[in-house]
């Protein structure tokens, strides 16, 4: 009877294993997909009004939290073993889009 419970344990075992390998080597290889994106030009605006309202539709929607008062981007979460969240910048300054 006790052969007969190891080898269960151990098959069991195999099984969680080999279901763990599986979930890993499939989620690594999602993570590291890359894909193209085009580039499209957007038109600023210099219209107050219009510039009012960005900001505005800014703040209720919480971009701010995310990307900062001046959308240069901010970390908003850097909790371990988690990881470290960072909102992107989204000016046309250094490093921006």
């Amino acid at each position: 009877m006790p052969n007969s419970v190891l080898r269960v344990v151990g098959v069991l075992a195999l099984v969680v294993l080999a279901a763990w390998g599986a979930v890993y080597v499939l989620s690594e290889r999602r993570m590291a997909a890359r894909f193209d994106v085009p580039v499209v030009a957007v038109e600023t605006s210099t219209d107050p009004d219009v510039l009012a309202r960005g900001e505005h539709v800014a703040r209720i929607r919480g971009c701010l939290d995310c990307h900062g008062e001046d959308l240069g981007g901010r970390t908003f979460a850097d909790v371990m073993p988690v990881g470290v969240l960072t909102g992107t910048n989204l000016t046309a300054g250094r490093n921006g889009v």
